[in-house]
């Protein structure tokens, strides 16, 4: 019976009805502990983040992790950091990212998080980073120009304190 909530979970996940593959994967977890693994966890986790339930995500994510499958975990990473980026633990999120899948968004939402983190010199080498992979992503350009802009910044208030030092 486990097994038939896994499938109905597993199908409304591949049809993009994460409401729907949440409550199926619960029942198969409490049926049997057989399908409590890094695959269902990671289904479960991205269903979670696809509904905004980030908390649980994290949770479900973490899960994944723990069982340190290399094939699904620098996925699972991704759920993690993004999920942390959203309830704004940002310093949680750059250390997921550093473990993730590393594509385009991954690295897009690690310079977020390091911007956020007022890291804007590691934001501005991600933006960079994903400018480099697709220079037709714009999001990308936004990070790059407001982390210059940060730095140009820190660096005008560094000369203006320089010059009103009197030693």
């Amino acid at each position: 019976e486990a097994f038939c909530f896994l499938r109905i979970g597993h199908g409304h996940y591949r049809l993009g009805n994460y409401e729907k593959s949440i409550p199926a994967f619960e029942k198969c977890y409490k049926l049997s502990d057989q399908y409590k693994d890094c695959y269902t966890y990671y289904w479960m986790a991205d269903s979670l983040k696809r509904t905004k339930r980030h908390e649980e995500a994290i949770k479900y994510s973490q899960l994944a992790i723990d069982i340190n499958d290399e094939r699904i975990n620098r996925f699972a990473y991704s759920i993690l950091g993004f999920s942390k980026l959203q309830i704004k633990d940002y310093q949680g999120a750059v250390s997921a990212y550093l473990n993730s899948n590393k594509d385009k968004w991954d690295l897009h939402n690690l310079g977020k998080s390091y911007y956020a983190l007022k890291q804007f010199d590691n934001a501005l080498n991600e933006f960079n980073s994903v400018i480099e992979e697709d220079p037709n992503y714009k999001y990308a350009y936004q990070g790059k120009g407001d982390s210059l802009f940060y730095l140009k910044k820190l660096a005008s208030k560094a000369l203006q304190d320089m010059f009103l030092c009197k030693t």
